[in-house]
């Protein structure tokens, strides 16, 4: 037999004999002719990608709107009021983590403060300044995830698709107002995205990696979030080999040179053993179980497995979720993700993200059955898994988009389907859209509105207005005469309280709003003061309850006190078993006190004088000394 036979008789062979080889056949012969070139990105042209990106940011820029009502922040829980300036942004000793001075680094704020003073240097006021903020941050979530999705998906819609995912999904319903969740996978889907490019000999200029270092500096506020980070940073790295070692060392470069406003004051705090900071986080695990009691698997993979969903009272938006008619669309998201092992034109993919995902819901469930047995063991064996003590509202910051890029492929997975005219393709495509629109009806808080809650029957509303006689108050300390720090009475217990004026939330307003230090406390969260510090301030308002004038007049010199500004705004009914002291009873007993002198009333705190026995006794000189105020930028 000759070559050429031989050859004809391979021919013959290989041609498609069965119905179902044919078929196969005409399926692999349109892939080879839409399958993109290797090593590129799948969503080129610059206009697709472009639309990809932007429509999703477009789009979250005009539902975070309805977050907000004018004069009002989004201040509730472990966010306060969005009062914030530049003063102390270089400085390395803060305030804000105990109020009583310490290691704190500010830096990482740099660019929300940088956003309000200048929406403030335009004539806009503070909550204008956080709107613009909150929707930096959102549409930034929705762009980075689009951007991520263009590198597995062909037509932009999908990418899209994985750009309004990434935002509009059961899991920020209960992580609002707290917009580091947001951050977190903007800036982990920007690392991933950049990764994925690298890999497939498309590397992005390194000097994106500089913005995505600065992009990412608040998360260094978060140590959980920050190691989630780190972590994807470390793999995308790893992927950037395949572009040569000299991009490598370039992006890194890029990188580093980005982060050091923040990473050298972050390591200084670190390294340098937290001066004035003792850690009092709970590294048993075993404690936050309880933050675990809605921590089903069902619960994990549908993003509701937060220890607060249901309560009508703390998350209202939940509560209605929770309902009959609403609870079964839950699983429409993650439906429509898994079946993009089904449909998509790259299954191997599709499966290799649904393991991954899987294993982070597992991670998730935390101390509830099945997966409890399991970690347990990590947590006793892995250092510093206990970080993951909370594990729905870390973990999720990775299961979020990888769901947005499941989506993403489905979506382009059934496109290409009816491109192909294949058996099925109308009812699966019509079955995608009904479970599209069974998400974005589930997550219809966010794009309602409705995820900030309103009035509640136990709890203030969720958006509260800072009352103009605080800023009066913070302008009358800057500018009283004399150094020295302004102690804050009453000490708070925890490190949440309520106010007269429909705020319950973190109780550094003092803080936020006077330049002059304010020593305060701020017990129950990650950090204390270290020292004899608590221990004085506790002493200090002891006495002055008690009226023993010469032991107060000695602890307010070791303190260093200038001012004691006791709050008489304070709410005792919020909480239980609060049992600070009663801001007028302190005021009552501090009038009486011979090292203290009132020389301000107000209608939300009294402003006392400490001078170590040189009073000023003449009141004229007092108004002399603050008269005329000026307003505060932002001033309502």
């Amino acid at each position: 037999m000759t070559v050429l036979e031989r050859g004809r008789l391979d021919e013959d062979r290989a041609k498609p004999r069965t119905a179902g080889e044919l078929v196969r056949s005409a399926h692999l012969q349109r892939w080879e002719q839409v399958r993109p070139a290797p090593g590129r990105c799948l969503v080129t042209a610059g206009r697709d990608q472009r639309l990809a990106v932007g429509v999703p940011m477009l789009l979250t820029a005009l539902f975070v709107q309805t977050w907000f009502r004018p004069g009002r922040f989004l201040a509730s829980g472990d966010r306060g009021p969005f009062v914030v300036g530049l003063d102390g942004i270089t400085r390395i000793w803060g305030y804000g983590l105990t109020g009583t001075g310490s290691t704190a680094p500010e830096s990482p704020l740099l660019l929300d403060r940088l956003v309000h003073d200048l929406v403030l240097g335009i004539g806009g006021s503070s909550t204008l300044a956080e709107r613009s903020v909150t929707t930096l941050v959102g549409a930034a979530a929705a762009g980075a995830t689009a951007w991520l999705a263009c590198t597995v998906v062909r037509r932009w819609q999908a990418a899209a698709a994985a750009g309004l995912v990434a935002v509009l999904n059961p899991f920020h319903i209960f992580t609002l107002p707290n917009l580091l969740p947001m951050v977190a996978i903007a800036a982990c889907a920007t690392a991933a995205g950049t990764g994925v490019r690298a890999w497939q000999r498309r590397p992005v200029h390194p000097a994106a990696a500089a913005l995505l270092a600065v992009a990412a500096a608040p998360l260094a506020r978060n140590p959980p979030l920050l190691v989630l980070f780190a972590a994807v940073v470390g793999v995308s790295l790893l992927a950037a080999h395949r572009s040569g070692f000299r991009h490598v060392l370039r992006t890194m470069c890029w990188f580093g040179a980005g982060s050091l406003s923040w990473l050298v004051p972050v390591a200084l705090h670190y390294l340098s053993g937290t001066p004035g900071l003792a850690v009092t986080a709970t590294t048993d695990v075993g404690d936050w179980a309880w933050t675990h009691r809605n921590s089903q698997f069902p619960n994990v993979v549908s993003l509701v497995a937060a220890w607060a969903w249901g309560d009508p009272d703390t998350n209202p938006a939940s509560a209605t979720l929770s309902g009959a008619g609403w609870w079964p669309l839950r699983f429409a998201l993650p439906m429509l993700a898994l079946s993009a092992v089904l449909v998509s034109t790259r299954r191997r993919l599709a499966a290799a993200l649904v393991a991954f995902t899987a294993v982070l819901l597992v991670f998730s469930v935390g101390f509830v059955a099945p997966f409890e047995s399991l970690n347990r063991f990590l947590t006793d064996v892995i250092p510093g898994w206990w970080l993951f003590r909370e594990p729905m509202t870390k973990f999720g910051v990775l299961i979020v988009p990888a769901y947005a890029v499941l989506v993403a492929l489905t979506v382009d997975g059934l496109a290409q389907w009816r491109t192909w005219r294949l058996g099925g393709a109308r009812a699966a495509t019509y079955g995608a859209t009904l479970l599209g629109l069974a998400a974005v009806a589930f997550a219809h808080p966010m794009w309602l509105g409705t995820v900030v809650p309103g009035e509640r029957a136990y709890l203030p509303p969720g958006r509260s207005a800072i009352p103009a006689e605080w800023y009066r108050i913070a302008d009358w300390l800057d500018r009283a005469p004399g150094t020295g720090s302004v102690l804050v009475l009453p000490l708070s217990e925890y490190y949440q309280r309520g106010t007269e004026w429909g705020y319950y939330g973190v109780d550094d307003l003092v803080d936020r709003l006077v330049d002059r230090p304010a020593l305060f406390q701020l017990p129950g969260g990650y950090y204390a003061a270290a020292g004899a510090v608590p221990g004085l301030l506790q002493a200090t308002e002891d006495a002055v309850l008690s009226g023993n004038g010469p032991a107060a007049d000695r602890l307010l010199d070791a303190l260093g006190v200038r001012y004691v500004l006791v709050r008489t705004d304070l709410e005792l009914g919020w909480g239980t078993n609060r049992t600070f002291a009663d801001g007028h009873a302190l005021a009552a007993a501090a009038r009486g006190l011979g090292p203290l002198e009132e020389c301000a009333a107000f209608d939300h705190a009294a402003v006392f004088v400490h001078d170590g026995g040189a009073r000023i006794t003449a009141a004229t000189e007092w108004v002399d000394a603050v008269a005329a105020p000026v307003p505060r930028p932002g001033e309502p």
